[in-house]
């Protein structure tokens, strides 16, 4: 059965879960890292863009840039770390984008649960290596606080599971009445 159920319409939950996928990995591209308070940090070296909002995407590229003024073989492979990370955010996010389409609710909340993972991973390095919330410039302002498309892909995250199980019991329900 497709996402068209019987009568020609197209199922709600269904719908919405491919709606909060797409958000998901839209996200990806959204300001991921922003200055709070319009300050305005100094440029950043190899980096030509704005630097008052950094979508995961420009923060990736920025690092891989970066590689060849690191000093130790494991800051060389942080910048591969991230494209495995994202790239494999992007995949499960892609896989939650395809199973609603076929009316699967299991496999729907399991990838977009599993795009979670790298993106965490990949948020809490971010974190760790104190690029946002925690180094200061010598005014003691943060450089970086979280972006709205950092919230945007855990809102989307969570409607995406809440439209799967939706979805599940829609199913549910229309097995029982035949």
């Amino acid at each position: 059965m497709t996402i068209l159920n019987k009568m020609g319409g197209i199922r709600l939950p269904a719908l919405v879960a491919l709606c909060a996928a797409t958000v998901m990995l839209l996200s990806l591209l959204l300001p991921y890292a922003v200055t709070p308070g319009g300050y305005n940090p100094q440029p950043m070296p190899g980096y030509e863009g704005e630097v008052e909002d950094v979508s995961s995407y420009s923060m990736l590229s920025l690092t891989l840039k970066l590689q060849d003024q690191l000093s130790t073989n494991a800051e060389e492979m942080r910048g591969w770390i991230y494209v495995g990370l994202l790239g494999l955010c992007a995949v499960f996010c892609l896989c939650a984008m395809l199973f609603p389409l076929m009316d699967k609710a299991t496999p729907t909340a399991l990838f977009a649960l599993l795009a979670y993972a790298p993106y965490y991973l990949y948020s809490l390095d971010i974190t760790q290596i104190g690029f946002i919330g925690g180094r200061e410039d010598l005014a003691g302002q943060i450089y970086y606080t979280w972006g709205w498309g950092y919230y945007l892909f855990h809102v989307a995250l969570v409607v995406t599971v809440v439209a799967a199980v939706w979805l599940f019991v829609e199913k549910m329900a229309a097995k029982k009445k035949k």
